[in-house]
């Protein structure tokens, strides 16, 4: 015989359960879930949001709301879901809780009328740049589900040091466990997936940069989600390049993205911590740390020579490579390598004032197994005189062994000899010539990620401009930047001068007063022309 209280006691367990597994923000601020006690209002937008909820005219009339979405999200659940901001600001409890929440709600459906079979459990996978990055999620995981009686009855046995298995409400297991990134995310294909979190999303590198990349795991697990999983991506903006930082400049805004991006200051989305004296502690301390781990913003990018929306808008979308046009005048450099690197060659031609990107050709070999310089050679050969040239210019690496290479097939090598002082003068005139849209590029992510890379520094001296090409894990060090520089150098001989701004005439009171200074720290050597201070501020 049933005892009745018995019953009751597990009836009100089931209704306390199903309480909180109720929406995505009831789970977040209930006791019997993650028992957030204080929940700001963008944090109560954002579970809203991700749970396909519509927010309420009282949340969007917030300002900090307005401005982490720009545009009021629509009521519908994202299939990928990026929330950036600063530093200790909500995002690894909300994407812990994402988990415990997806394995809830998930659909064992992948497909219409197809269902996984009896003994097939789906997994959730947490994915960082180093594991013990992504333990910080799980520990809220599994710190959560052995606290909470509500959260511990779906648990299934006991965690282990990087998984949790836990019981839908079917009945079926759903295990959330911790995978390492691995090439060509071969960790993540082996399940059919109820949804993925890429922890530190924005430090992970793209498919151009790394063997290990947040493309090819994306790519890897897109075709394994069940019907109704999400990917979240959480981090704190970086440097502004990369596959998330492309995704910001691409999503963020934007109403009828595929992907919802939530982007907002630390202090926004969490002020029970940031505190105004909190805040100004770490901007007294480090304003450049202020940047990305307060304000949700990616590093300096005055830093950058070329900036994403020129560099996509002066990208044509088609043809990869352009067909020879025998009236056109070519000109081709390369860049070459060996080994980490790769061998880059450029083919650019001039119509009227526009430069264009014919092609860009990359052989890339690896320490394993180098590449060929003859073999190599050989090929870039018949790709030169298939725009009718008959040289190429190159830097000094191997110049001389290159040059009997290319001369057995009927091309002259020419080395790049221009001066540090010159070669910084190229980069700033090709950024100059792009930004009033007289450059094209041809399409593709290589180019455009080795542009948005190179880097400008302020130095002291004569140079005034230091160019600086970072290297990359993989070993590129701006390959398709350094040879599109050589082949444009005699394009861009004359640089585009920016449209002087409007000036006024000097009051006569105000200049007897300037000279006369001039003269006092300049000494006898000062003769008043102002070209006497050009080279301090050439290059």
């Amino acid at each position: 015989m049933s005892d009745p209280l018995a019953d009751l006691l597990r009836l009100e367990r089931g209704r306390a359960r199903a309480e909180v597994f109720s929406t995505f923000e009831n789970l977040i601020s209930s006791p019997e879930g993650f028992a957030l006690k204080t929940i700001a209002p963008l944090q109560r937008a954002v579970c809203r949001a991700y749970d396909g909820i519509d927010i309420g005219d009282e949340l969007w009339s917030r300002i900090e709301v307005q401005q982490a979405f720009v545009h009021r999200p629509k009521p519908v659940r994202p299939k990928e879901f990026l929330l950036l901001s600063g530093i200790r600001s909500f995002k690894s409890l909300a994407a812990a809780a994402g988990a415990i929440y997806q394995s809830q709600r998930c659909s064992f459906e992948y497909a219409e009328g197809l269902r996984l079979g009896p003994g097939e459990h789906p997994r959730i996978s947490v994915v960082s740049i180093r594991k013990d990055l992504a333990d910080v999620i799980m520990d809220h995981i599994t710190g959560n589900l052995l606290a909470r009686p509500a959260l511990k009855k779906i648990l299934v046995g006991q965690p282990t040091a990087d998984s949790v298995t836990v019981r839908h409400p079917s009945g079926r297991h759903v295990e959330i466990k911790v995978v390492a990134g691995a090439r060509a995310g071969s960790t993540l294909i082996s399940r059919w997936s109820a949804g993925v979190i890429f922890d530190e999303a924005p430090r992970m590198l793209g498919d151009d940069e790394a063997v290990v990349n947040l493309e090819d795991m994306r790519s890897a697990v897109v075709g394994r989600l069940l019907t109704n999983a999400c990917i979240w991506y959480v981090g704190s903006p970086w440097q502004p390049y990369g596959p998330v930082y492309e995704m910001v400049q691409e999503h963020f805004g934007k109403q009828d993205s595929e992907i919802l991006v939530v982007k907002a200051p630390a202090y926004h989305l969490n002020p029970v911590y940031w505190t105004p004296a909190r805040v100004q502690e770490v901007r007294d301390r480090d304003p450049d740390a202020a940047r990305t781990d307060l304000d949700a913003e990616f590093a300096d990018p005055e830093t950058q020579l070329f900036h994403y929306e020129v560099l996509k808008r002066q990208a044509r979308e088609e043809p990869e490579k352009l067909p020879y046009k025998k009236e056109n005048h070519y000109a081709a450099s390369m860049d070459p390598a060996s080994r980490s690197n790769a061998w880059t060659l450029t083919v650019l031609t001039r119509e009227e004032n526009m430069v264009r990107v014919a092609g860009l050709w990359e052989w890339q070999g690896s320490k394993a197994e180098p590449l060929s310089p003859r073999a190599t050679c050989k090929d870039i050969a018949a790709i030169l005189k298939s725009y009718g040239l008959d040289m190429v210019i190159s830097d000094q690496w191997s110049v001389d062994s290159i040059r009997d290479f290319m001369a057995e097939n009927g091309i002259a090598l020419i080395q790049y000899e221009r001066t540090t002082k010159q070669i910084t003068q190229d980069y700033i005139n090709l950024a100059r010539r792009m930004e009033a849209g007289l450059f094209e590029l041809c399409p593709g992510k290589v180019i455009r990620q080795d542009l948005l890379r190179v880097k400008k520094k302020t130095v002291g001296g004569a140079e005034g401009v230091k160019i600086i090409l970072p290297e990359t894990q993989d070993g590129r060090h701006c390959d398709a930047a350094a040879a599109l520089v050589l082949a444009s150098a005699e394009f861009l001989d004359e640089p585009v001068v920016p449209v002087a701004e409007e000036t006024y005439p000097e009051p006569e009171d105000e200049r007897v007063e300037r000279e006369q200074y001039d003269r006092e720290v300049s000494g006898d050597d000062y003769d008043g022309d102002d070209d006497d201070w050009g080279e301090v501020f050439d290059g």
